[in-house]
């Protein structure tokens, strides 16, 4: 304890550990069981149903603790030996440190789900739906085959919000309380070692889902490589007023345009009004590199229809035109991923297409959360078939032509 105030709500708790922070922040340091202890508390007890928000746990030797149902939100455990030490029911959204071994709680408002604690089950995540974050999670796990193939193994920024239909916020890091499924990656530019999400398996996903995110956006490397990127992603973002023919025919012009150069690429809604072409690329050149071949892509479509396209991203510029926005490929630049619902009213998905599909004017309001899995289900085949094994590169000519 470092004199850090406890917030209580527990009228019988509240005196008692009042004494507690007194002690705490006394010129002689104690330990949290000696200061409870000294209060009278008995700590396989006395604990149960208190809220301690906030705590801070460092250090301590917690063993045979029992928190069942305590309100443990933001608790600091870092350090802390919790062997023994029951959780069972509590809320430790956002504690730091806490183990793993540490007892699952039965409550009815916690599920083990694909080995991974979800809590606040019933917590709707969504704007204009019903969707609890137990919906997610099951949505998530109905998905993995098809999702996991382009997101694992890759960073991840996370777009998080903190009550339904708030304002978003982009989180770039991974905390130490952050679910362990999720996996670590120690990326440093310089001024010291960063801690970066990813994940590789269906778990992974869940945990994602236990924090709360609404969406997923990967780099365009994998952490293998992840100085170079295995695909470059064309972001399609229309005026407002544009139909959305003048879409799916302006993706089929970027679509023609690669081909004419020898690169087949992908299609996918990106669950708004815009469109993602996709071109999976061997991984040999760097990110300046990448970046330089986008721009240089935007750059002929818009010579070839500037009436059109643009590359400029002010509104005015924008207006009557499709912006082609090629800075999604820049070093730490992401783009939602596929099958990633949007924090949007319905929940709607970023989902991959048959260009067949695009040719004939399929409409992106078709697919959200709901609908996804049985579109996949019914289909025959996947869409995105072969996009990780495909091998193109960006040839000599056009790099000629961009100055590489």
């Amino acid at each position: 304890m470092k004199g850090k105030a406890l917030r209580v709500h527990r009228t019988a708790l509240a005196d008692i550990l009042d004494r507690v922070v007194q002690r705490a922040a006394s010129s002689t340091p104690a330990s949290f069981a000696d200061l409870a202890a000294a209060a009278g508390l008995d700590p396989g007890r006395d604990f149960v149903g208190a809220s301690l928000t906030g705590l801070d746990l460092r250090g301590e030797d917690l063993r045979g603790f029992n928190f069942a149902q305590a309100d443990l939100r933001n608790a600091d455990f870092r350090g802390a030996n919790t062997k023994g030490m029951s959780t069972a029911g509590a809320d430790v959204e956002g504690a730091l440190g806490l183990a793993r071994s540490i007892t699952p709680s039965l409550d009815d408002d916690v599920e083990m789900f694909h080995g991974v604690r979800l809590t606040h089950l019933d917590r709707v995540l969504y704007p204009g739906t019903t969707l609890t974050k137990l919906d997610v999670a099951r949505y998530y796990a109905a998905m993995a085959d098809w999702a996991l193939p382009q997101l694992s193994r890759r960073v991840l920024t996370l777009v998080r919000s903190p009550a339904v239909g708030q304002k978003t916020l982009y989180q770039k890091h991974i905390d130490v309380g952050d679910p362990a499924s999720i996996k670590r990656f120690e990326l440093d530019d310089g001024a010291g070692p960063e801690t970066y999400p990813y994940i590789e398996d269906l778990p992974g996903l869940i945990g994602i889902v236990q924090m709360g995110v609404l969406e997923i956006h990967p780099w365009g490397s994998h952490i293998e490589k992840i100085e170079m990127p295995d695909w470059v992603t064309f972001d399609l973002d229309p005026d407002e007023d544009l139909p959305w023919q003048r879409v799916t025919e302006a993706a089929i012009d970027v679509r023609d345009t690669l081909l004419k150069i020898g690169l087949t690429s992908f299609a996918k809604t990106t669950g708004g009004k815009g469109f993602h072409v996709v071109v999976p690329l061997t991984p040999k050149l760097g990110w300046d590199e990448i970046k330089a071949f986008a721009k240089w892509v935007a750059d002929s479509c818009i010579a070839q229809r500037p009436e059109d396209f643009t590359a400029n991203m002010a509104k005015k510029a924008r207006q009557g035109r499709i912006y082609i926005d090629y800075l999604r490929n820049g070093r730490g630049a992401t783009a939602v991923g596929a099958y990633s619902p949007r924090a949007r009213p319905g929940a709607p998905v970023s989902t991959p297409l048959f260009w067949e599909e695009v040719e004939q004017g399929v409409t992106p309001d078709r697919f959200t959360v709901q609908t996804v899995p049985g579109r996949l289900a019914a289909l025959k085949s996947d869409p995105w078939a072969g996009i990780r094994k495909l091998r193109q590169s960006i040839n000599a000519a056009v790099r000629r032509q961009i100055g590489g």
